[in-house]
């Protein structure tokens, strides 16, 4: 049982992962508009900030590399461990899980996703800002403000799809080690007790 359900969790965390592959061409491409209508492009909000999504490898499936990892989220080798060789004993080595993810879940973000914080700041070449609220078209700007905010919701959809990934899918994967070894557990028990047979 836990098999059929891993790979289909698995097969959920190659499909978010194919999807950040794919936002993340698109993301280069409009970085280059940006770029290329004389404005220099800022980092990423820190929680994406450098991540690079990897091709998939000779089994089809990618992988993230990344520096940052939610408070609440997780960050280990899915694709190349299993249920039945576990990942928790990395990730909770005491063992007491239930526990683990109570607190875990109660985590805050110290560092939370934002496009208006002022931390991502757009300027021209010449050192001007851009005005995203600006309504003219002077020399273009409209496409500018235009390549900027498609842009910055590009940016928006991959750490959408990212929280998932760390947060949700993976614990899945983790709740299902859980579940086994609660499972394998009870059955030792079972079946260590003596059976009378009237």
């Amino acid at each position: 049982i836990a098999i059929g359900k891993e790979e289909a969790v698995k097969t959920r965390i190659n499909a978010n992962l194919q999807a950040m592959y794919e936002l993340q061409l698109h993301m280069d491409e409009y970085e280059m508009r940006v770029s290329n209508n004389g404005v220099v492009v800022p980092d990423a909000p820190l929680p994406i900030r450098n991540d690079v999504v990897n091709a998939p490898d000779e089994n089809g499936y990618y992988s993230l590399t990344t520096d940052f990892v939610y408070n609440r989220g997780f960050d280990f080798d899915w694709a190349n461990g299993s249920v039945r060789q576990g990942w928790l004993s990395d990730i909770c080595p005491e063992g007491n899980y239930a526990v683990f993810f109570r607190e875990h879940g109660k985590l805050t973000e110290d560092t939370p996703f934002s496009l208006s914080d002022g931390t991502v700041k757009w300027y021209y070449l010449d050192g001007t800002t851009v005005d995203l609220n600006a309504n003219d078209d002077i020399d273009g700007s409209a496409q500018t403000r235009k390549s900027i905010n498609d842009l910055k919701q590009l940016w928006s959809a991959f750490n959408d799809l990212k929280t998932e990934y760390q947060i949700d899918l993976l614990q899945e994967l983790l709740m299902l080690e859980v579940d086994a070894r609660s499972i394998e557990r009870n059955y030792s028990v079972a079946a260590d007790m003596p059976i009378t047979l009237y």
